[in-house]
């Protein structure tokens, strides 16, 4: 089967694309909010710097404490004590490529923008293909 396991082609096809992408974002607004599934997700991390002794070293992940709320100053001292690293992982220092993870974010509110049951599932015909094939006309998704 052409493009079997492209990720997008199956949900189209399987008529469920809109649906997915929908639930992706509460998903994103859940954990923005702390709420659902995601209550309880550390948003503090504590990590002990660990230096990397060669190029693409094969350690992709770092032991942390998490911690829901942030720490308060004698623990945050603590950790200082032991030489750890605390990050808040919604700021926008983290993994979030300088934006934080908030729910009023742009790029939050932003995601899957447009987002339009039996319209995103189709491609629409570019106007340059349009005009250079006559039978194409009036062929256009009557949704574009």
């Amino acid at each position: 089967m052409g493009f079997e396991g492209w990720r997008r082609t199956d949900l189209i096809r399987w008529g469920v694309l809109t649906e997915k992408l929908t639930a992706a974002k509460m998903d994103v607004m859940d954990l923005a909010n702390h709420s659902g599934k995601y209550a309880s997700v550390p948003r503090f991390r504590a990590y002990l710097k660990t230096p990397a002794k060669v190029f693409n070293d094969p350690a992709v992940a770092l032991a942390f404490e998490g911690f829901v709320t942030e720490p308060d100053a004698a623990k945050k001292a603590e950790l200082a004590a032991k030489k750890y690293t605390l990050l808040d992982m919604y700021s926008a220092n983290s993994a979030f490529y300088a934006n934080a993870l908030t729910a009023n974010a742009t790029w939050v509110q932003n995601i899957f923008r447009g987002l339009e049951k039996n319209k995103v599932e189709l491609l629409q015909l570019s106007t340059a293909t349009m005009d250079a094939n006559p039978g194409l006309q009036g062929q256009q998704h009557p949704l574009y």
